[in-house]
Formats: C-alpha cells, sequence, structure tokens
C-alpha cells in the first residue's frame, strides 16, 4: 500500500511543479518589460555620491556692520558720524585642503573697510586755544588666520554646506584726520566664524553665500600724529571692538 500511495505523492508533485510553470509561462505572455525596468537585485540599491573634491579656493566680499555699541562719552552732534562709520565692506580669500569628505584645514585672510569724513569741527590744544578744520577716518582691519572646515554634500550633489572656524592675529589702522593727520593702530588675536553654501556651476566651479562673524578686541591703541606717538592702554570698560558681521558672495574653486 505504501508504493500506490508514493507515486500518487509523487504524480501530484509534478503536476504541481508543472501547472505552476505553466501558469507562470502563460501570466509572462502579458508582461512587458519597460525601458528602464533594473535587475531585482538592484532595486533598493544607493544612488552613487559624487566624491566632494580635496582642494577649495574661494574669493568672497560684501557689507559688513560693526556690532559695538557707541561709547555714552561720544558727543550727540558726533553720534550719526561715528553710525554711519560701523557700515562698510570686506573682502575675504581662504584656502582649504580636506583629507575627509567632511573635514579640513587651511587659512583664511580677511579685510574690512569703512570710511566718513565732516566739516566744519575744532579742537582746543593744550595751550586753549581752538582750531577749525574737518575730521575724517579710514579705517581697515585686516585678519589672517588658520581655519578649520567642516563641509556636507546635498543628496542632489549640487549644494555643498559649509561652517567653519579661524584662530589668528588682526590688526586695526585708522588714518584719518583731526584737524591735523592722526593715525591710530592696535592689533591683538581674533578669531572668525562663517557658515555658507556653495552652488555648483561646473565640475570645478561654485557660486558661494555665506554670512560671518568676525571677532577681536583692542587694549591698546597706538596713536600717531605731527607731534609724535602716544601709546595708550585702554582700561577694560573702554576696549575697543572689531565684532562685525560679514555677509558676502563670491567664487569657489574646487579640485
Amino acid at each position: 500500500m505504501r508504493k500506490p500511495i508514493l507515486l500518487v505523492a509523487l504524480a501530484l508533485s509534478i503536476n504541481a511543479k508543472a501547472s505552476t510553470f505553466n501558469i507562470n509561462k502563460i501570466s509572462a505572455q502579458n508582461i512587458t518589460l519597460l525601458k528602464d525596468s533594473v535587475p531585482e537585485n538592484a532595486i533598493g540599491a544607493k544612488p552613487s555620491v559624487i566624491p566632494l573634491k580635496k582642494f577649495r579656493l574661494a574669493f568672497s566680499g560684501g557689507p559688513s556692520f560693526l556690532m559695538s555699541k557707541t561709547n555714552n562719552n561720544v558727543p550727540e552732534d558726533f553720534r550719526q558720524y561715528v553710525k554711519e562709520l560701523k557700515s562698510g565692506s570686506h573682502f575675504s580669500v581662504d584656502g582649504g585642503y580636506f583629507w575627509r569628505e567632511d573635514i579640513g584645514l587651511g587659512l583664511k585672510y580677511s579685510s574690512f573697510y569703512s570710511k566718513n569724513s565732516m566739516a566744519n569741527v575744532y579742537v582746543e590744544d593744550a595751550y586753549g586755544q581752538q582750531r577749525y578744520g574737518s575730521m575724517a577716518d579710514n579705517i581697515n582691519t585686516q585678519f589672517v588666520g588658520a581655519v578649520f572646515y567642516n563641509r556636507a554634500q546635498s543628496k542632489s550633489a549640487k549644494i555643498t554646506w559649509l561652517a567653519n572656524i579661524a584662530l589668528g592675529y588682526i590688526s586695526y589702522k585708522d588714518e584719518g584726520r583731526l584737524v591735523d593727520p592722526i593715525k591710530i593702530t592696535g592689533s591683538n588675536i581674533g578669531a572668525s566664524l562663517d557658515f555658507g553654501a556653495d552652488f555648483k556651476l561646473s565640475n570645478s566651479l561654485y557660486l558661494g553665500l555665506q554670512a560671518g562673524y568676525m571677532l577681536g578686541v583692542l587694549k591698546k591703541l597706538k596713536y600717531t600724529t605731527s607731534a609724535g606717538q602716544q601709546t595708550l592702554k585702554l582700561d577694560k570698560d573702554n576696549y575697543e571692538s572689531m565684532n562685525r558681521i560679514d555677509l558676502s558672495g563670491g567664487i569657489r574653486w574646487v579640485w
């Protein structure tokens, strides 16, 4: 009795396989292969990511705004003059090497310019005599330092997001006039922070937009006049702040 049972089971098994094969064969007649069809083992595969270049050189420029408050000792007649002097422009260039996709090191240089002038002012000298003329300021601050980069690429690979922090040396120079010519200089340690995005134009060229913050404070100033030089140490309440916001755009070259 076992033999017939085994034969029946075998026959059913063969018949089931045959039926399944025929069903698939019949169904296949109604299937159309699309041009963009992909193999089953490709479904769920990660899209290829275009690797970021190792070197980046950026040129930027735009408006800048000094953030320090106007000293309460400034006379009311000159407060608007000082306010206008707080707005200026900057230019910067930085270059870096990325040994990893997201991390790099480099150098940064930044220069800030601001100027203003006013006629019909007077000063009183040590002898109590009043002298009339003009007042002018032509301010230039420069920063150079080492910069640390962090970056990430968008899914479309058309935008690269960047953040960087730099630490270095900042200098201040004001070639002005207070009836007579006067030059004021100073320097100290400075730092900067930048956040921005590079928009791809070609394989090696990007358009960049960024916002930055420069930090620096002067604790002493050197005054140079026709009478000679004098260095003035500032007390803590009168430190000269060089903190500013930079808004910029520019070209980035990568390779």
